[in-house]
């Protein structure tokens, strides 16, 4: 059967490309592929080529990658991941399946597929970091990054074939994860043990970039640096420029990469169970796509594990922002957003009420996290009309005014978005103010921040939220509906078309504001944090005015649309 699958495999492969070829016809697709090729040109090859890594830089950027790639496996293994790289399409299912062919097989044939992305993953990074300009030292990046990669995608298959069948054998499988769970948490203490015993070396550092060097320092010191070991082994090769030192450590990933296979080859008996609930995930994806060509509307079974009350009567309008409230829960996204300001909570507990200098960090680090989810966070968070829309019929018959219905929309994204804004402009104004010392702001400004800050959070993020719904149902066909669309250079071209269209939109409607908060500061009088609670208020209900009225104008638009208009 190795040579049937090889055959599928590259059957599978051009199809998609010249699938993908055939589509740049279109002036859509075209005109969205040039600008990706721009953004990774802009972003990745203009800027010329440096010189190669120092041996001590190399070190460096080694103890981050294993830093970084720790944390990740660590969240995986408490959270779990995905196990969408073993979902099968429904021919694949009909035709494999019931043909002669084992498990492991199947497994092999799932993982020789994997390994297109992780060739275009290191076509992609070796152009990103080729800046040395050497041939052979760009070879012995790729073939690093392709180790690395692989063994990673390994490790995350591994954690979710591992909790598949910890789930599925009850007490057995407990028992038999039970060791590997005692691992993961030795492991963790360790960390913690090392970087707590030597934290004095941290907090003793002149600045953020010594201490960040202390902090790296500490990670090499034993216990700690068992851990980060096989991290470290699986990245060296990426790092390493010497032939005899990089072929020692492509020997040593080679092997991890052999045991991770072997870890997950043996992992067959909960193969079963895994790959069939990610292909029928898959396929619900697959069947949600094709609603906007079909009109119909797929209908889940929804979990009773993780829910919210709902009452039998009150506004219809309550019940979208109930639905799309529960689908944050159960896709997890609502667990992440609450995570920054949690962290950043415990650690400004932690160390900002001993040194100023951490109190400054921690309120930085939230006011950039503010911006990122402003920026970011209405692309990821897709519980609106952006899903919505691929069920639209069914959409249309709620008893329900258009301009509520876009209203519901809107903000059962901004509102979610909105607190965990709001907790982090809690966590830097207590970062702040139990920092030891004078405070680098006037303490009427942190109170009128503070004050004024949460509902002007709130109007800014539905003014952005009602931009992008309003894009999708405006111009739906330049929009991906629905959590999974098409990928590729095209699919960056068109983020980066809609994402500039909508903060071009987003500052057009913040000089009202802006205009109106000035003469509310001005007006207010001499005293600074009256004057920036007066022009915070004015800002937030001049741009909560501007959003209503393009929700209404949404709202008619959406009683106006037809199912067959959005394809």
């Amino acid at each position: 059967m190795s040579g049937a699958f090889w055959y599928l495999i590259r059957t599978s492969m051009l199809n998609r490309l010249r699938r993908q070829a055939f589509r740049l016809r279109t002036p859509r697709y075209a005109l969205t592929f040039a600008l990706g090729l721009v953004y990774f040109w802009f972003f990745f090859l203009r800027n010329g080529r440096s010189g190669a890594m120092s041996a001590d830089g190399a070190l460096v950027m080694l103890s981050m990658m294993g830093a970084v790639v720790l944390l990740y496996l660590a969240w995986s293994w408490v959270f779990g991941t995905d196990t969408t790289a073993l979902a099968f399409s429904r021919a694949e299912v009909a035709m494999l399946f019931p043909a002669p062919v084992s498990r492991r097989g199947l497994i092999l044939y799932k993982l020789a597929r994997s390994q297109l992305g992780i060739l275009i993953s290191v076509l992609i990074w070796s152009i990103v970091l080729n800046r040395a300009g050497e041939p052979v030292a760009n070879v012995m990046r790729g073939v690093g990054l392709w180790v690395a990669l692989s063994t990673l995608s390994l490790h995350r298959l591994g954690i979710g074939l591992w909790r598949a069948g910890a789930t599925d054998l009850g007490r057995s499988g407990a028992r038999r994860s039970l060791p590997a769970m005692v691992v993961f948490l030795a492991a963790i203490g360790a960390v913690a043990w090392t970087v707590w015993s030597h934290w004095n070396w941290v907090s003793g550092a002149g600045d953020e970039r010594d201490a960040l060097r202390a902090l790296m320092s500490i990670l090499d010191l034993p216990p700690a640096s068992f851990v980060f070991y096989p991290v470290q082994v699986a990245f060296a090769p990426v790092v390493l420029r010497e032939a005899g030192p990089w072929a020692i450590a492509l020997l040593q990933a080679l092997l991890l990469l052999a045991l991770h296979v072997w870890w997950v080859l043996g992992s067959d008996a909960a193969f079963e169970e895994a790959a069939a609930e990610a292909s029928e995930k898959q396929a619900k994806r697959l069947e949600q796509m094709r609603t906007r060509r079909s009109g119909g509307a797929v209908v889940q079974v929804k979990s009773v594990r993780r829910t919210i009350p709902l009452a039998s009567t009150g506004l219809p309008a309550v019940a979208i922002l109930w639905k799309n409230a529960l689908w944050m829960l159960r896709t997890n996204q609502l667990r992440g957003l609450m995570i920054p300001p949690v962290l950043l909570l415990g650690a400004t507990l932690a160390f900002a009420r001993d040194d100023a200098k951490f109190g400054a960090i921690f309120a930085v680090v939230s006011g950039a996290f503010i911006a990122l989810l402003l920026l970011f966070g209405p692309a990821t968070m897709r519980n609106d009309l952006r899903s919505d829309l691929l069920h639209l019929p069914m959409l249309k018959t709620l008893p329900i005014p258009g301009r509520d219905v876009v209203l519901a929309q809107v903000m059962s994204g901004s509102l979610l978005l909105a607190l965990s804004q709001v907790l982090l402009v809690g966590v830097a104004y207590l970062s702040l103010t139990i920092a030891p010392g004078d405070s680098p702001l006037p303490p009427q400004l942190l109170v009128a921040g503070a004050i004024g800050a949460p509902g002007f959070l709130v109007a800014l993020n539905a003014a952005n939220f009602t931009l992008h719904n309003g894009a999708a149902l405006l111009y739906p066909g330049w929009v991906k509906l629905g959590e999974h669309g098409p990928g590729g250079i095209e699919a960056t071209g068109q983020m980066m078309l809609t994402g500039v269209a909508t903060l071009l939109g987003l500052a057009l409607l913040l000089v009202l504001p802006a205009l109106g908060g000035a003469v509310g500061y001005f007006v207010a009088g001499s005293d600074l944090g009256t004057g920036v609670l007066v022009g915070l208020v004015a800002a937030t209900a001049l741009l909560a005015a501007e959003t209503w009225f393009m929700i209404a104008g949404l709202g008619r638009a959406f009683e106006k649309v037809e199912p067959t208009q959005v394809g």
